[in-house]
Protein backbone atom coordinates (compact mmCIF):
# COMPACT_ATOMS: atom_id res chain seq x y z
CA UNK A 1 0.00 0.00 0.00
CA UNK A 2 1.23 3.52 -0.79
CA UNK A 3 1.62 6.20 1.86
CA UNK A 4 1.66 9.97 1.54
CA UNK A 5 3.16 12.87 3.46
CA UNK A 6 0.66 15.68 3.97
CA UNK A 7 1.32 19.32 4.83
CA UNK A 8 -2.08 20.82 5.64
CA UNK A 9 -2.56 24.57 5.67
CA UNK A 10 -1.74 26.36 8.90
CA UNK A 11 -4.89 28.39 9.50
CA UNK A 12 -4.28 29.21 13.14
CA UNK A 13 -2.32 28.74 16.32
CA UNK A 14 -2.60 27.39 19.86
CA UNK A 15 -4.80 29.49 22.08
CA UNK A 16 -4.21 30.59 25.65
CA UNK A 17 -6.61 27.94 26.97
CA UNK A 18 -4.50 25.07 25.57
CA UNK A 19 -3.01 22.86 28.28
CA UNK A 20 0.40 21.45 27.35
CA UNK A 21 2.07 18.36 28.78
CA UNK A 22 5.25 19.05 26.77
CA UNK A 23 5.15 22.13 24.53
CA UNK A 24 8.72 21.51 23.28
CA UNK A 25 7.99 18.05 21.88
CA UNK A 26 7.33 17.71 18.13
CA UNK A 27 4.45 17.40 17.86
CA UNK A 28 3.66 19.07 21.19
CA UNK A 29 1.98 16.87 23.78
CA UNK A 30 -1.32 18.51 24.63
CA UNK A 31 -3.95 17.69 27.22
CA UNK A 32 -6.55 20.27 26.16
CA UNK A 33 -6.56 22.02 22.78
CA UNK A 34 -7.69 25.57 22.16
CA UNK A 35 -7.21 26.47 18.49
CA UNK A 36 -7.38 30.10 17.37
CA UNK A 37 -8.23 30.59 13.70
CA UNK A 38 -6.36 33.41 11.95
CA UNK A 39 -7.87 32.44 8.61
CA UNK A 40 -9.83 29.57 7.17
CA UNK A 41 -8.68 28.10 3.87
CA UNK A 42 -11.82 26.03 3.47
CA UNK A 43 -9.91 22.74 3.76
CA UNK A 44 -11.41 20.08 6.02
CA UNK A 45 -7.96 19.38 7.53
CA UNK A 46 -5.84 22.15 9.04
CA UNK A 47 -2.92 22.21 11.45
CA UNK A 48 -0.59 24.04 13.77
CA UNK A 49 2.81 22.52 14.64
CA UNK A 50 1.86 18.92 14.00
CA UNK A 51 -1.48 19.23 15.76
CA UNK A 52 -4.45 18.57 13.50
CA UNK A 53 -7.98 19.90 13.50
CA UNK A 54 -10.64 18.62 11.12
CA UNK A 55 -14.17 19.63 10.30
CA UNK A 56 -16.90 17.69 12.03
CA UNK A 57 -18.13 16.49 8.63
CA UNK A 58 -14.71 14.91 7.95
CA UNK A 59 -14.67 13.32 11.41
CA UNK A 60 -18.10 11.84 10.73
CA UNK A 61 -16.95 10.51 7.35
CA UNK A 62 -13.76 8.97 8.79
CA UNK A 63 -15.86 7.13 11.39
CA UNK A 64 -18.00 5.47 8.70
CA UNK A 65 -15.15 3.89 6.72
CA UNK A 66 -15.09 0.08 6.68
CA UNK A 67 -12.74 -1.48 7.54
CA UNK A 68 -12.12 1.06 10.28
CA UNK A 69 -9.49 3.78 9.69
CA UNK A 70 -6.52 3.14 12.00
CA UNK A 71 -4.11 5.44 13.82
CA UNK A 72 -6.56 8.14 14.91
CA UNK A 73 -8.86 9.17 17.70
CA UNK A 74 -10.99 12.24 18.14
CA UNK A 75 -11.34 14.76 20.94
CA UNK A 76 -12.99 18.08 21.62
CA UNK A 77 -11.30 21.29 20.60
CA UNK A 78 -12.20 24.81 21.61
CA UNK A 79 -12.20 27.07 18.55
CA UNK A 80 -12.04 30.83 18.57
CA UNK A 81 -11.26 33.43 15.93
CA UNK A 82 -8.42 35.94 16.15
CA UNK A 83 -9.03 39.63 15.50
CA UNK A 84 -7.41 39.09 12.08
CA UNK A 85 -9.68 36.17 11.15
CA UNK A 86 -10.57 36.05 7.47
CA UNK A 87 -11.71 33.56 4.86
CA UNK A 88 -8.92 32.70 2.49
CA UNK A 89 -9.96 32.67 -1.15
CA UNK A 90 -8.04 31.89 -4.32
CA UNK A 91 -8.12 35.57 -5.33
CA UNK A 92 -6.73 36.67 -1.98
CA UNK A 93 -8.18 37.38 1.43
CA UNK A 94 -11.55 38.85 2.27
CA UNK A 95 -13.15 39.06 5.67
CA UNK A 96 -15.42 36.15 6.44
CA UNK A 97 -19.05 37.03 6.95
CA UNK A 98 -19.82 33.48 8.08
CA UNK A 99 -18.84 31.49 11.14
CA UNK A 100 -16.26 28.76 10.56
CA UNK A 101 -17.52 25.16 10.55
CA UNK A 102 -17.50 22.94 13.63
CA UNK A 103 -14.12 21.29 14.26
CA UNK A 104 -12.82 18.19 16.00
CA UNK A 105 -9.30 17.53 17.28
CA UNK A 106 -7.76 14.73 15.20
CA UNK A 107 -5.29 12.89 17.43
CA UNK A 108 -2.72 10.84 15.54
CA UNK A 109 -1.44 7.66 17.22
CA UNK A 110 -0.57 5.28 14.39
CA UNK A 111 2.69 3.91 13.04
CA UNK A 112 3.94 5.18 9.66
CA UNK A 113 3.76 2.60 6.90
CA UNK A 114 1.32 0.44 8.88
CA UNK A 115 -1.64 2.52 10.05
CA UNK A 116 -3.85 4.81 7.97
CA UNK A 117 -2.67 7.86 9.94
CA UNK A 118 0.71 8.37 11.59
CA UNK A 119 2.92 11.12 12.88
CA UNK A 120 6.48 9.76 12.58
CA UNK A 121 8.06 12.81 14.21
CA UNK A 122 8.75 16.50 13.72
CA UNK A 123 5.01 17.02 13.28
CA UNK A 124 4.76 15.19 9.94
CA UNK A 125 1.46 13.63 8.92
CA UNK A 126 1.60 10.36 6.97
CA UNK A 127 -1.58 8.79 5.61
CA UNK A 128 -2.35 5.65 3.66
CA UNK A 129 -3.66 5.78 0.11
CA UNK A 130 -7.02 4.64 1.49
CA UNK A 131 -7.14 7.50 4.02
CA UNK A 132 -6.07 10.01 1.39
CA UNK A 133 -8.97 8.90 -0.81
CA UNK A 134 -11.37 9.69 2.05
CA UNK A 135 -9.72 13.06 2.73
CA UNK A 136 -9.88 14.04 -0.93
CA UNK A 137 -13.60 13.24 -1.10
CA UNK A 138 -14.13 16.50 0.81
CA UNK A 139 -11.96 19.63 0.58
CA UNK A 140 -8.19 19.23 0.68
CA UNK A 141 -7.26 21.73 -2.03
CA UNK A 142 -4.52 23.64 -0.20
CA UNK A 143 -2.84 20.66 1.42
CA UNK A 144 0.57 19.73 -0.02
CA UNK A 145 0.79 16.01 -0.76
CA UNK A 146 3.91 13.96 -1.58
CA UNK A 147 4.59 10.25 -1.70
CA UNK A 148 6.09 9.00 1.55
CA UNK A 149 9.07 6.68 1.53
CA UNK A 150 9.74 5.19 4.97
CA UNK A 151 13.30 4.16 4.02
Amino acid sequence: MKFFLLAPTVDGHFGDKSVFIDRGARPPKIEKLHFVLDAFSGDDLIESIGTYVITKRLANLLQTVVPKITGISFDDVEISKSDEYCWSQVEGFSYAPEHPPEFVWLKINGEAGIDDFANPGRGDLVVSERALHVLRSLNLERCEIKEFNSV
